[in-house]
């Protein structure tokens, strides 16, 4: 029903050459991100809103051996992505922007290169403005 991808040789990307994220959920299950796409995002937080006991206790972001990573057991998890495209330039500057609920107001958003996984920027935006399916709240403990 949900299609998430719980084993990473299950995945639907080349690993060699692709950005993608994980996430370790409170009873220790790894999802694999499975697309290259904010899709798999969405299909996880349809799979917590429907299994409440379950929450996401660990967030990373992984190119090849590189690991990126998020603080664990936070009270919930932002991602999106995107491009830059300068006029003139042929390739675009990919980019995930991860983040975690840092106060009950508050969403630490950081804007990481990708695929050198590099933190760009970091900004706190107010929760009112992330909203679903981008941020996933974890229920309260």
């Amino acid at each position: 029903m949900y299609g998430l991808c719980f084993n990473l040789a299950d995945a639907n990307l080349n690993w060699e050459s692709s950005v993608y994220w994980t996430v370790t959920l409170s009873n220790n299950t790894v999802v694999h991100q499975d697309d290259g796409f904010l899709n798999t995002w969405i299909r996880l937080g349809d799979y917590l809103r429907d299994n409440p006991s379950l929450r996401i206790k660990r967030y990373d972001v992984h190119f090849r051996d590189n690991i990126y990573s998020l603080p664990k057991n936070q009270s919930g998890y932002y991602f999106a992505q995107g491009i830059i495209q300068g006029v003139g330039r042929a390739n675009g500057l990919n980019y995930y922007s991860m983040g975690y609920v840092e106060s009950p107001t508050t969403v630490q958003i950081q804007c990481i290169k990708t695929p050198e996984l590099i933190c760009m920027t970091k900004e706190n935006r107010p929760l009112a403005q992330c909203s679903s399916p981008m941020l996933i709240l974890n229920p309260p403990t």
